[in-house]
C-alpha cells in the first residue's frame, strides 16, 4: 500500500547517496561518513563497495558474511525506479540488478581508485517477494573469488533485535574533495535500536522487515552493517531522515532463509563447507581454538609427570605418593567445578583427583609436593603440603562462550 511517508534515501548508485562519477564531467556529490564516529581499521569484514553503471557508478557499503558473500542494500546493487532523492513506501521501486562483474569490493580502510585490493562480485541476488524500497532493501553479491586473510561476519539469524539493544554502526562515506576517492571505514558505538516494525511510529514508516535506529547514519554508509554487542550483523542501512537522522535498517532476522539459501549457494560455487550458521544458529558449536604462544605446549598438563628438573605449570601441583619422588601434575582446585575429566576436588589439599584418591589413572596419591627446576621434588607431609598450596597460583578459569 502506497504511503504519504516521505524518507531521505541513502542511494548510492542513482546519485543520491555516494560519491558519483561520469565519464565527461566528474562531480561530487556532498556526503558524510558516520556522525561522531572514529576509524575502524579493525573492522576488516565491512567493506568498501564501487558500482560500475552507464552512468558512471556509486559507492556504498557491505559485509562479508562468507569468504565469497557480501550482504549489502539492494538499493546499492540496483537502480532506482525514481527520478528524485526521496522514497515514497509502496511507490519506490527497483528495476533489475546490476551484473555482478560491475561490482567491486575492498578491505581497504580508505577506498580509492588505486587500491590492489579489489575483489568483484560475479552474482547478485535480492528478495524475490517484493521490490519497494521499504521493506526489501536488502542484497547478497557472490564474489568471483574468496577475500583473503578476512574473518567473515556472522549474521544473527536466531534473535531478532530488541528495543533498546546497542549496537555499533560501520560504514564508509565521503571525506574526499573530488573525484573516485572516496571516504575510508568508520563506526559509531553505543547506538541504540529504538523500535522494530510496527511498533515505529507511523512517520518513519519502517515495516515488518525492518527496525529503527538512533542516528549517525549518513549518505555513503548504504549497506553498511549495524553489529550488536558480539559483533554479529543484525541490520543493513536502508535509508533515513535529514541531518543523519532515524536510519531504517534491514532486518538480517527478518531475512534469515533468504540469506541462508544464498549462503548455501555461495559455498557450492567456492568449493568450500557452508559457514556454521547456515543450521540456523548464530553461535559456533564449534568454535576456533585460539592459536598458542610460540613455543607453548599444547599438551594438557593433568596426569603428566613432574619430578626432578620438571616443575608443573602454573594452576597445577605435583602430586606423588610420600615413598616416591616421582609424581604427576594435577589442577589445583576449590572447588569441584574447577576440575574436569571425571576428577572432584579434594577439599583439604585443594586438588583435583579421582574417586580413589589419585590425580588420574596412572598417578599414585599420598602427598602434595612443591617442584623446582633447580631440585629434587621431596615427598613432603600432608600439612606441609597444604601451606605450600596456599601459596600457588590458583589456575585461571575463562567462560567458555
Amino acid at each position: 500500500m502506497k504511503s504519504s511517508v516521505v524518507a531521505m534515501c541513502l542511494f548510492g548508485l542513482a546519485g543520491l547517496a555516494c560519491s558519483v562519477q561520469t565519464e565527461s564531467a566528474p562531480t561530487q556529490v556532498n556526503r558524510q561518513p558516520i556522525a561522531g564516529g572514529v576509524w575502524a581499521p579493525d573492522s576488516t569484514n565491512v567493506l568498501g563497495m564501487f558500482a560500475g553503471t552507464d552512468q558512471g557508478g556509486g559507492m556504498c557499503t557491505g559485509t562479508l558474511i562468507a569468504p565469497n558473500l557480501v550482504l549489502t542494500a539492494r538499493h546499492c546493487v540496483a537502480p532506482s525506479l525514481n527520478d528524485n532523492d526521496h522514497v515514497v513506501c509502496g511507490d519506490s521501486g527497483f528495476a533489475d540488478p546490476y551484473p555482478g562483474t560491475n561490482l567491486m569490493f575492498t578491505t581497504d580502510m580508505n577506498m580509492s581508485q588505486h587500491s590492489k585490493n579489489w575483489n568483484r562480485g560475479s552474482d547478485v541476488r535480492v528478495p524475490s517477494d517484493g521490490n519497494d524500497t521499504c521493506g526489501f532493501d536488502v542484497a547478497l553479491v557472490i564474489l568471483a573469488k574468496p577475500v583473503k586473510d578476512v574473518v567473515p561476519a556472522v549474521p544473527r539469524i536466531d534473535i531478532p533485535v530488541a528495543p533498546g539493544e546497542l549496537y555499533t554502526a560501520i560504514g564508509y562515506g565521503n571525506t574526499s574533495g573530488t573525484g573516485f576517492d572516496a571516504g575510508g571505514r568508520m563506526m559509531r558505538e553505543g547506538l541504540q535500536v529504538q523500535c522494530v516494525g510496527s511498533t515505529c511510529p507511523f512517520m518513519y514508516s519502517v515495516q515488518s522487515t525492518e527496525w529503527g535506529g538512533q542516528t549517525g547514519v549518513c549518505q555513503g554508509d548504504s549497506g553498511g552493517p549495524a553489529m550488536d554487542a558480539d559483533g554479529k550483523v543484525i541490520g543493513v542501512v536502508s535509508r533515513g531522515g535529514g541531518n543523519c537522522s532515524n536510519p531504517t535498517y534491514g532486518s538480517v532476522y527478518a531475512w534469515r532463509d533468504f540469506i541462508i539459501g544464498v549462503a548455501q549457494e555461495a559455498a557450492d560455487v567456492g568449493g568450500y563447507d557452508p559457514p556454521f550458521w547456515v543450521s540456523g544458529v548464530s553461535d559456533d558449536p564449534n568454535p576456533p581454538v585460539e592459536p598458542k604462544t610460540p613455543g607453548e605446549s599444547t599438551e594438557d598438563p593433568q596426569g603428566t609427570a613432574c619430578g626432578i628438573g620438571r616443575g608443573c605449570p602454573e594452576g597445577f601441583a605435583c602430586f606423588a605418593s610420600g615413598d616416591t619422588t616421582a609424581g604427576f601434575c594435577t589442577a589445583t582446585c576449590t572447588s569441584n567445578d574447577a576440575c574436569g575429566g571425571g576428577l572432584s576436588c579434594d577439599k583439604s589439599l585443594k586438588v583435583c583427583l579421582d574417586a580413589s584418591g589419585e590425580a588420574d589413572a596412572e598417578a599414585g596419591g599420598c602427598a602434595v609436593v612443591m617442584s623446582s627446576e633447580d631440585g629434587p621434588v621431596r615427598p613432603v607431609p600432608w600439612l606441609v603440603g597444604l601451606a605450600g598450596l596456599v601459596a600457588l597460583r590458583r589456575r585461571k578459569r575463562l567462560a567458555s562462550y
